[in-house]
């Protein structure tokens, strides 16, 4: 296991008046107060918040001018187009503008680009076929606000065009009817980081209120919110954690026979074609379960594959698309694996060479992976990594995911002459270049403010030691109201020190699971599993110790001489009747004499 900070959040409050005012123990209100919730209005909101307290939707730039054009064009009968993007976002929220939009008698269709023969966003093909389909708006969403020249050929064609995105303005404006992006200078919009389903969600908000119609229908759109809030990784605070939040509500709520709601008879196929129960749904489901199926039609068949499942009403054939659509992400499992191959000598190259950023040029790893195939290699190495792949087309095509702390959008920015079109945000991008200037794209990014060191190495951020003494099943109940977790709102993350441990076992498939009883010497003996690269961990301690603690031979060893640190979060095992609170174990660190 790579080096990691282990850094013990300690922030001062007025605990005990926080305690008794709102009824929650300590240790709860210290984990309050390392989310910078502080005050009785925050913790009163994070704690009860519910959708009347999100942001209102009149706050979004050109939202007036937006609803104008589409009540007229809706009242008109019109044709409207709306152009999304192939990832959960974007079909999240082309499912939310199409049914918002037919439920008040629009006349809608949909266009999602093809990755490989289209690329990112709205395009002049796209434009000429909307034309050529008679279509007199297009309505773009988690996409456009880069695409000038597609807006420019829309116009040329007398086609009106709205762009509602998300994503980072890099210069002037796309000269369209009306541009609905929170990150626009000008916006009033107090939380610029949504997702661009939540775009699309508050514009049909506000065309409801402009129109006289129920805008509480639209609380029935919530778990596609979620689902695309949790999949493009938006910070979970404010309206954010509230959307997803009541969204994962609506999806768990106990339906009587023959009343499931419509709009959801495709997202529940494919939850039980995922082998997961409604009512535990959590956002780790939505974001790891659900996200890289719908994801995987984007990537190896068309993103308009998931839009139809989501948009499907036979309970009969939505199940056989769901069946299918948890098949093509075996598939991109397959692929990735291979991918990651593909990149992990040009990995050890640049780790060899000193880089900073990671530029790896795999020629073979198939374009609609990079994406995720970057992740991993951040992940296993901790560095800001692009991985670029060639295309049928010649060009070469990257996708590249950041480390917190060094902005990615940001940095391509500086070097935007090197490429063809680039475009994302802080923590992802993807960019298009030529096969020569990738060497130049290496050495700009790893020679011109290149991320430092201490953004380079991985934190641990503990809120606290806690004895396993302390640890409840109502301390646990008490953890589960920080859900949903997720960037900015980070998962309870506890320490216990001196830990001597026994009973190791390894389980599950390939040995994924290390089991073992710790007892820190504060009277309780805790039942602890670590899910993942066991392999790993198992090695550590030896290197560290000296001592292997899957031999048995070194049992006795195990007793007299180790004492580790572990960072756990809590759960409660339930087992054939039979509960008890259990650590989590996410980091370990052995203790010097």
């Amino acid at each position: 296991m790579r080096f990691k900070k282990w850094v013990e959040v300690r922030k001062g409050a007025d605990y005990a008046t926080v305690c008794k005012q709102f009824n929650i123990s300590l240790p709860f209100a210290r984990l309050l107060r390392n989310r910078g919730i502080c005050d009785q209005t925050a913790i009163e909101n994070y704690l009860y918040g519910s959708l009347s307290m999100l942001a209102d939707p009149s706050l979004l730039p050109d939202i007036t001018e937006a609803v104008e054009i589409l009540g007229e064009a809706a009242a008109a009968g019109a044709p409207v187009r709306i152009i999304g993007d192939y990832d959960v976002d974007g079909i999240c929220a082309s499912y939310i503008l199409l049914q918002s939009l037919r439920k008040i008698g629009a006349v809608v269709d949909v266009d999602i680009p093809e990755r490989k023969s289209d690329g990112y966003g709205l395009n002049a093909r796209m434009v000429r076929k909307a034309a050529e389909d008679g279509i007199e708006l297009i309505l773009t969403c988690d996409n456009g606000i880069s695409a000038y020249d597609a807006v420019d050929k829309a116009a040329e064609l007398g086609l009106s065009v709205i762009v509602t995105d998300h994503h980072e303005v890099t210069g002037e404006l796309p000269p369209a009817d009306a541009v609905v992006d929170p990150k626009r200078e000008d916006s009033d919009y107090a939380q610029r980081d949504i997702c661009g389903a939540v775009v699309a969600w508050q514009v049909m908000r506000a065309l409801y209120m402009h129109q006289g119609h129920d805008v509480y229908q639209l609380d029935e759109l919530l778990p596609f919110a979620a689902l695309a809030s949790v999949c493009d990784v938006v910070p979970l605070i404010g309206d954010s954690r509230v959307i997803v939040k009541e969204g994962l509500k609506k999806i768990r709520a106990d339906y009587e026979p023959g009343k499931i709601p419509e709009s959801y008879i495709g997202l529940f196929a494919l939850i039980e074609a995922s082998s997961l129960e409604r009512e535990h749904i959590s956002a780790y489901h939505l974001g790891f379960v659900l996200g890289p199926c719908i994801n995987a039609c984007g990537r190896l068949t068309s993103a308009k594959d998931a839009l139809a499942l989501l948009c499907e009403q036979d309970p009969v054939k939505a199940a056989k698309k769901a069946a299918m659509i948890r098949s093509l992400n075996e598939q991109r499992r397959q692929m990735t694996e291979e991918g990651i191959v593909s990149v992990e000598a040009e990995a050890l190259k640049a780790q060899q060479h000193g880089d900073q950023v990671y530029v790896l040029f795999a020629p073979d790893c198939d374009e609609t992976v990079a994406g995720i195939v970057a992740g991993r290699i951040r992940e296993s190495d901790y560095r800001p990594t692009i991985v670029l792949t060639k295309t049928q087309d010649g060009l070469i095509r990257g996708s590249g995911r950041s480390v917190p702390g060094y902005d990615l959008f940001s940095a391509l920015h500086h070097h935007a002459d090197l490429f063809e079109k680039f475009g994302g945000h802080e923590q992802a991008a993807g960019l298009t270049i030529q096969e020569e200037r990738i060497a130049a794209l290496r050495k700009a990014l790893n020679a011109q403010e290149p991320p430092q060191e201490d953004v380079l190495t991985e934190k641990v951020f503990l809120d606290m030691v806690l004895p396993f003494s302390q640890c409840s099943e109502d301390l646990v109940r008490e953890v589960s109201l920080l859900e949903p977790c997720g960037p900015g709102n980070r998962r309870a993350l506890f320490a216990a020190r001196h830990v001597r441990i026994d009973s190791v076992r390894l389980l599950g498939k390939d040995n994924r699971v290390l089991s073992f009883y710790g007892d820190d010497g504060s009277g309780v003996r805790m039942s602890c599993v670590y899910f993942g690269d066991t392999g790993k961990v198992i090695d550590t301690i030896y290197d560290e110790s000296g001592i292997r603690i899957d031999d048995a031979a070194d049992a006795q060893k195990i007793q007299d001489n180790l004492r580790l640190t572990l960072a756990y979060t809590l759960n409660v095992n339930e087992y054939r009747g039979n509960r008890n609170v259990q650590a989590i174990v996410r980091d370990v660190l052995v203790e010097k004499d």
